[in-house]
């Protein structure tokens, strides 16, 4: 995990798109319920489809003063393929201390899990694997627009592994290796010896480049496996239209007026009808993120230094854990938690205690009294109370963050909303 944020840092997006993710930081946003599965493991395949990779001298020894490492024989320095000769290259592990720069269209917005059937129409028609082999795992990801932006195939058979991966816009070719020639395709081949894994098997890997993208194959222990498998990639090669999605998730976000809001299919009748006096309405934006599962309607009122903010979204499996009973105080009353909640908060109650949901019909001024505290800090006002929390009613999940209102006020904000 280390490595992935240390990778994370380095990523650069052009300015285009940086402009948009800054600005949605002057939206008010509402906490994350769901993880969105395919993050990390896209991270990881982009790490090494990307990764800046060393030379080492043919005769350098390992650490033991042994060609080899731990008993596993170097492999040969080449292998002979029906299509030409694989030349292999001793490699050091990945050096992560440079990173891919990716532009907006090549930034993958949504992700797909492939059947079999669409996995062999991108390979042509067949899986290019030795015998016995069988497919294990398969996704895509893709651009805004629909397009194939990297992809990653597991196939197993038994304990071995043989993946292939594929990304564009990443290429870093190994300065001064041996480079082999399959199929008329160049192939850049070597190993080194995996600190993960079978610890310290040699780890062989191969990459070109196809058709436009770049292709990496890697396997472990058995050099043939990954010789077979470019003879049979290679050979014939890919179809990338056959990476197709099945739909593209909606994408929309748009700044509504207070009118536009109250007048939404969706969210409409979960607008307060009045807001304490002196607060205004200031904003609201509608936002549909179809491949991370947003689905809302945000809402900012302000009087000076005081706000009020409202996210209402659809509710969700995830709201579950978090809607608390109103008898059991140590799940939601801030007086019993002195600040730094970090420190004071127990760990089995944080979700609760910070993040707390309420059924419409369990709030109550004793409850806001509860979860109402107050805060001084530097260059406020510190005027009214401090408050976080959501209610639960219609189908639908309000997250409100206040400051400056009474829980008096805000219990009639509540109570003016239509649909409760």
């Amino acid at each position: 995990m280390k490595a992935y944020k240390e990778y994370m840092d380095r990523i650069v997006v052009d300015p285009e798109l940086h402009e948009k993710i800054m600005s949605r930081l002057a939206v008010p946003g509402r906490r994350p319920r769901r993880f969105y599965r395919y993050a990390l493991p896209a991270a990881c395949a982009i790490m090494a489809l990307a990764a800046v990779w060393v030379l080492w001298p043919a005769a350098e020894r390992d650490r033991n003063g042994k060609n080899g490492s731990n008993g596993f024989p170097e492999p040969p320095a080449a292998a002979f393929l029906e299509g030409g000769k694989l030349y292999f290259n001793r490699l050091a592990p990945p050096d992560r201390s440079a990173g891919p720069s990716f532009t907006a269209d090549q930034a993958v917005y949504f992700f797909e899990e492939l059947t079999g059937e669409k996995v062999a129409r991108f390979f042509k028609g067949r899986h290019p694997v030795p015998a016995g082999f069988t497919l294990e795992e398969a996704w895509a990801g893709y651009s805004r627009d629909g397009k194939p932006v990297t992809l990653q195939v597991i196939y197993g058979r038994g304990g071995e592994k043989i993946i292939i991966s594929m990304g564009a816009g990443c290429f870093y070719p190994m300065a001064g290796a041996r480079v082999s020639n399959i199929h008329g395709t160049e192939v850049t081949a070597g190993f080194w010896y995996a600190p993960y894994g079978l610890q310290n098997a040699p780890l062989y890997i191969a990459y070109f480049e196809l058709q436009d993208w770049l292709f990496a194959v890697e396997t472990q222990l058995q050099v043939s496996f990954l010789g077979e498998t470019l003879d049979l990639l290679l050979e014939e090669g890919v179809d990338p239209g056959a990476l197709v999605p099945a739909s593209i998730p909606e994408r929309r976000e748009e700044t509504l007026t207070l009118d536009q809001a109250r007048s939404d299919a969706a969210f409409g009748r979960f607008v307060p009808a009045i807001v304490p006096e002196g607060f205004s309405f200031v904003s609201a934006r509608r936002v549909i993120d179809g491949a991370r599962e947003h689905d809302e309607l945000n809402l900012f009122y302000e009087a000076g230094l005081r706000y009020i903010r409202l996210s209402i979204a659809r509710e969700t499996p995830a709201d579950a854990s978090r809607i608390v009973d109103p008898a059991r105080l140590e799940h939601y009353d801030m007086s019993l938690y002195p600040v730094p909640w970090a420190e004071s908060v127990p760990e089995e109650l944080r979700e609760t205690v910070l993040h707390p949901v309420f059924r419409r019909e369990d709030l109550t001024l004793q409850i806001l009294y509860a979860r109402a505290y107050r805060a001084a800090d530097t260059g406020d006002d510190s005027t009214g109370y401090r408050m976080q929390f959501s209610v639960l009613g219609g189908g639908k999940v309000i997250d409100f963050n206040i400051k400056g209102a009474t829980p008096e006020e805000v219990l009639r904000l509540v109570q003016s909303i239509p649909a409760f």
